[in-house]
């Protein structure tokens, strides 16, 4: 197959450009929900330490009036993502959250990892996360306490 002169140039330039970019290296995403394998593994082999994170979320939301869904699901995402929330009550609930990592300390990163994606995927599961819906913190306030 024959290339032209213009189809030549063409392809010469678009090389230039693909060398003249900056290597870089992919990093995947961070996944925020968990699956529903991952949650049943969690559930059966760490049960223990979904009931710390909900006890947690559940103690905060009795302490203090303007816990909602809305803040635990910034604090939960902040904590995957390893930053840290602007809002101050989800600052105050990611605070919870690293406490009860540092009292769980028998669990390795990627364990502590999956069960925060797990209790975020039941929060958005039972709430539809805005401000001032309870519905998560009153669907566990039944069983963890």
């Amino acid at each position: 197959m024959a290339v032209n002169q213009k189809q030549l140039a063409r392809l010469k330039k678009a090389q230039r450009r693909r060398e003249a970019r900056p290597a870089t290296t992919h990093v995947a995403p961070v996944k925020l929900k968990a699956s529903r394998g991952l949650e049943s593994r969690m559930a059966r082999d760490h049960i223990d330490l979904l009931q710390n994170i909900e006890f947690g979320l559940s103690n905060e939301y009795a302490d203090e009036d303007d816990v909602d869904d809305f803040v635990v699901s910034k604090a939960l995402k902040a904590a995957i993502l390893g930053g840290q929330p602007e809002d101050s009550l989800a600052q105050q609930v990611h605070a919870v959250l690293l406490d009860i990592r540092e009292m769980r300390n028998d669990a390795d990163d990627e364990t502590w990892s999956n069960a925060l994606r797990v209790v975020y995927t039941s929060v958005r599961r039972h709430s539809n996360c805005r401000r001032g819906s309870i519905d998560y913190l009153t669907f566990i306030s039944k069983y963890v306490k």
